[in-house]
């Protein structure tokens, strides 16, 4: 299972941890993106509770919320006003090449036209931005989900709207998944969305009593994972925006 595959490449060797959209983003603000006062749009963002995460990685980042106005999560919201829009799942209310990072946290499986939105992701990130999202793959249905994204799926997907990939990694596995809803969906199931997952962990023990490198057992997590993450980058060369804010349409 862990021999050379279409998306090997794009697999890193620096740590075969289970890997999560909140956490990519933290290492990408604290690490990758150097301008100051960093632009975010968190795609799908639900109630907006990414706004605390990412803004406590960097405090001077401003955060952008957008979703579908039909959106139950969205709806939910409350509290504190949120620079947060709504769209009509495929056109983005946003100027072109104004954000630093595009944050996307298992939203892709239930967008209707993902080839539409990913372009739309590389046409409002800034030449040299950072794409971050998570989605599913081997995941029971939920929450009207429409698809599930194999890792090279996932990769032609994001090349085709223009963006480098540069790392795909495994969230939690497949299995855990199943078994959370097979049982329920227990809220202790919870904890292996961020946490390493039991059979994630036994891939890695295994792995390591075999002498496998890191990316040999990212490559094996990756063909039985649940979720898939991915990091892309809108290349430096691309068109630029006007440099102005992302448009009058923040906080409606």
């Amino acid at each position: 299972m862990s021999g050379a595959l279409p998306f090997s490449p794009w697999v890193p060797d620096d740590s075969a941890s289970q890997a999560s959209a909140r956490l990519l983003a933290k290492r990408i603000l604290n690490e990758t993106i150097v301008s100051a006062s960093p632009r975010i749009l968190d795609v799908g963002c639900g109630i907006g509770d990414s706004q605390g995460d990412l803004l406590a990685y960097r405090a001077d980042a401003q955060w952008y919320g957008l979703d579908i106005m039909t959106s139950q999560e969205a709806s939910q919201r409350a509290g504190a006003p949120l620079r947060m829009a709504y769209y009509d799942g495929t056109a983005f209310p946003y100027k072109t090449g104004v954000f630093d990072l595009v944050y996307s946290r298992q939203v892709f499986e239930h967008v209707v036209e993902p080839g539409r939105v990913m372009a739309e992701i590389g046409r409002v990130l800034r030449p040299g931005g950072v794409l971050t999202l998570s989605t599913s793959f081997l995941e029971p249905y939920h929450s009207e989900s429409v698809w599930g994204f194999s890792p090279l799926g996932l990769i032609r997907l994001t090349t085709g709207a223009g963006l480098d990939v540069t790392e795909i990694r495994p969230g939690v596995d497949g299995l855990t998944l199943l078994l959370r809803r097979l049982l329920g969906r227990p809220a202790c199931f919870t904890r292996w969305f961020e946490r390493e997952s039991p059979l994630n962990r036994l891939i890695g023990l295994a792995g390591r009593l075999r002498g496998r490198d890191p990316r040999a057992i990212n490559i094996q997590k990756l063909q039985i994972c649940g979720h898939i993450c991915l990091v892309a980058r809108k290349p430096a060369g691309s068109g630029s925006g006007d440099g102005a804010g992302p448009g009058d349409t923040e906080g409606r």
